[in-house]
């Protein structure tokens, strides 16, 4: 019985682990350069040694892949980015989509409430 549960818990986290990676956001993600990942645990294990090489990996990874780079932690994808002119892009494009959907809001409130009107 208990075997069977496991065997069973292991086939659900295959299957969810096909379902994040695979689906919509996964496939976005994975376009983005990264070191290599396992199943289900991802690419957790670089990051079990000291802070040390823990900076270590972060320079060498920065090198390898790119100012962008991204790693997967069991079922949670990251994404780094090491340099400030990437932050800005983002940062501005995060405030322009923002913008639009208030303003896409806006818009269909007002014609909405002004079609009553008529």
């Amino acid at each position: 019985m208990i075997s069977a549960t496991l065997v069973l818990l292991v086939f659900i986290l295959f299957v969810y682990n096909y379902y994040v990676r695979n689906g919509k956001n996964g496939r976005l993600i994975n376009l983005i350069p990264g070191p290599p990942v396992y199943p289900i645990i991802g690419c957790i294990h670089p990051f079990l040694i000291s802070r040390d090489d823990l900076w270590t990996f972060f320079t060498i990874a920065c090198d390898t892949y790119s100012v962008i780079f991204k790693t997967w932690y069991c079922f949670v994808p990251v994404v780094y980015i090491s340099h400030p002119d990437d932050l800005e892009v983002i940062k501005d494009f995060t405030f322009l989509f923002l913008y639009f959907i208030i303003c896409k809001l806006a818009v269909r409130w007002f014609f909405f409430y002004f079609n009553k009107l008529i």
